[in-house]
């Protein structure tokens, strides 16, 4: 706790209000995604290109690279996954995830119009080893 020359109970408080720093997850749009390459081709449900669809991103690294994969849930089906050039860096993994599935998006008439870093969720000890993100993708038709 700082010292901003409060004492007791009033030093206590003042610091609990202030609270924990926000940690927010970068914006995986800024970041510059690593190379990757196609470990599963990506394959979304038909019923996707209908309606909005929530892809959940997760990824772990295993030595330096990074192997990541899509699914509807957790626990779900893998619906597709890419491993990562080498890289420490966690938010350009999933980078590399976001792009993967633009590609996909460009070709199959759909677009992710959300992208949310969910790795602030792990305990900070394990970040640098695994990432999870939320993307929203929607049918293309009225999306600019």
């Amino acid at each position: 706790m700082p010292d901003i020359g409060q004492r007791g109970r009033t030093a206590v408080d003042a610091w609990l209000d202030g609270g924990a720093p926000d940690r927010t997850g970068a914006d995986l749009r800024a970041v510059e995604p690593l190379g990757f390459s196609t470990f599963t081709k990506l394959d979304l449900p038909a019923d996707s290109a209908q309606k909005s669809t929530e892809l959940l991103v997760s990824g772990a690294r295993y030595g330096d690279a990074w192997a990541v994969g899509v699914q509807l849930e957790l626990g779900g089906v893998l619906l597709g996954e890419i491993r990562t050039e080498v890289s420490s860096e966690p938010d350009r993994a999933l980078a590399s995830a976001l792009a993967w599935v633009e590609e996909y998006c460009e070709s199959s008439g759909l677009a992710v119009t959300q992208a949310e870093n969910l790795s602030d969720q792990f305990p900070s000890e394990l970040r640098p080893f695994q990432i999870r993100a939320r993307f929203l993708v929607v049918p293309r038709a009225g999306v600019s």
